[in-house]
């Protein structure tokens, strides 16, 4: 357990942190944009219902 240990463990951690970035910037905008849409048919069902 020498430098080669800390240095392996440090490059999978970057490599981790890069590929849960790419993830999170991929699954953010569609949860986003399902999250909008799911508050614009509350918005429109409760509109209707008091009309």
């Amino acid at each position: 357990m020498g430098l080669h240990y800390r240095g392996k463990k440090l490059f999978g951690l970057i490599l981790l942190c890069l590929g849960l970035g790419m993830v999170l910037v991929l699954v953010l905008p569609f949860w986003a944009l399902l999250a909008i849409a799911g508050v614009g048919l509350i918005c429109v069902g409760w509109y209707y219902i008091r009309s």
